[in-house]
C-alpha cells in the first residue's frame, strides 16, 4: 500500500514509478521489474502469440490513496441499511442516513450504516486536497489495469456470458459486456497471486452468483481479496445475494441489489448506490505479494488526523450541501 508522501523512482518509460519502502528497495526492485517486463514482451513479440503474461508474477495494481477507501466516488454516493466496514468517499454528495459529524472539524462525518469515516469535497480542509489525490490515484489505477498485457488465451473466455469458470492467476480480458449467471464461479491460486479481469463495457451480476476463492492445492493459502482487481469500462450491476471479491474500478455507476456482499472496494466515477448490503474493505496484500507498477501523484494531500484541533466554531447540524 502507498504509503504518505512516499517517492516516486522513475526507472524507464515501460515501468514508470514504483511505491516502496526504502531508497535501496526501490532502486532494485523497480530495475528487476523492468528487465522482466522487457523479457516477457520480447518473448511474445518473437513468438507473435498474444500481448502479455499471466503468471503470479504479475505486479500488483497500486492504489495509492484510493485504497484507503471501501467506497470512493466522484459522483454521489447513497445507501439505506448497510453495512460498510472502511471509509467512503465522494467529490460530490454523501447520503447515509443518519449522518452525524465526526467531530467540531467538519473535515469527515459518520454514520450508524459505516465502520469508518465519510468525506466529501464540501467538507473543512484537508478533505477536499485528501480527496482530490485519491481520484487521481483511482484513475491511474483504472489505467494501469487496462493496459496490463493479456496473452490470447485469456482474452474474451465464454464471451457475453460466465456460468461457471476456475479462474488462475494472471491477466482476463473481455472485448465487450460480461454477464456472470449460474451458482457460482472459483478465482483459484495462492494468497500471494494477482487476477487482474478487464472488461471493455458493463458488467452484470445475477442474483445469488457467487464469487469464490479456492486454493490452488500447493500450500500457498486461498487468493486475497487485496490481489484480485476488476477494471469494467461501464457500470456494475450486483444482483441480490450475489456475492464478489476484489477492488473494482469502474468508470460508470454501480448498484447493489438487496443483500448482496463484496468483500472488497468500489471505486466509481459514476454514482454508487448501497441498499441493504454487507462491503467489507480487505486487509493489504499478504507478505510475498509481488510489487506494484503505477505512476505516483505529483504530491501528497494530508491525511486526516484521528484526533485533530477543534476549530473555535460549533459543529453544523446537518451534513454541509455539496458544492
Amino acid at each position: 500500500m502507498v504509503g504518505q508522501g512516499d517517492a516516486c523512482l522513475p526507472v524507464q518509460s515501460l515501468v514508470p514509478n514504483c511505491h516502496l519502502h526504502s531508497y535501496m528497495q526501490r532502486a532494485s526492485s523497480c530495475a528487476r521489474l523492468a528487465r522482466g517486463w522487457g523479457v516477457l514482451l520480447s518473448l511474445f513479440a518473437v513468438a507473435g502469440t498474444a500481448t502479455g503474461a499471466t503468471t503470479s508474477e504479475t505486479p500488483l495494481v497500486c492504489l495509492g490513496e484510493a485504497g484507503k477507501f471501501a467506497i470512493l466516488s466522484k459522483a454521489a454516493l447513497s445507501g439505506t441499511a448497510a453495512h460498510i466496514t472502511g471509509d467512503v468517499g465522494s467529490q460530490a454528495a454523501i447520503t447515509f442516513a443518519p449522518m452525524f459529524p465526526g467531530d467540531a472539524t467538519s473535515m469527515f462525518w459518520t454514520s450508524t450504516q459505516i465502520t469508518g469515516r465519510m468525506y466529501a469535497a464540501s467538507y473543512a480542509a484537508p478533505t477536499p486536497a485528501m480527496l482530490a489525490v485519491a481520484i487521481t490515484d483511482m484513475d491511474a489505477a483504472y489505467a494501469d489495469a487496462a493496459q496490463r498485457p493479456v496473452l490470447l488465451s485469456r482474452t474474451n473466455i465464454m464471451p457475453g456470458g460466465v456460468s461457471f469458470n476456475n479462474f488462475t492467476a494472471g491477466v482476463y480480458k473481455w472485448d465487450s459486456y460480461l454477464t456472470f449467471a449460474g451458482s457460482h464461479f472459483n478465482i483459484v491460486g495462492g494468497q500471494n497471486d494477482i487476477f487482474i479481469f478487464q472488461i471493455a463495457s458493463y458488467v452484470t451480476i445475477a442474483a445469488s452468483m457467487k464469487a469464490q476463492l479456492v486454493s490452488d492445492g500447493t500450500g500457498r493459502g486461498v487468493p486475497q481479496a487485496s490481489n484480485i482487481f476488476w477494471q469494467v469500462g461501464g457500470y456494475l450491476v450486483l444482483g441480490a445475494s450475489a456475492h464478489l471479491e476484489g477492488t473494482f474500478l469502474v468508470t460508470g455507476y454501480v448498484t447493489f441489489g438487496a443483500s448482496s456482499t463484496l468483500n472488497g472496494r468500489v471505486l466509481s466515477v459514476g454514482a454508487a448506490t448501497i441498499s441493504a448490503n454487507v462491503i467489507v474493505a480487505p486487509s493489504p496484500p499478504p507478505p510475498g505479494s509481488p510489487p506494484c507498477v503505477q505512476q505516483c501523484t505529483s504530491s501528497r494531500a494530508q491525511s486526516i488526523p484521528d484526533n485533530p484541533p477543534p476549530p473555535p466554531s460549533p459543529p453544523p447540524s446537518s451534513p454541509p450541501s455539496p458544492p
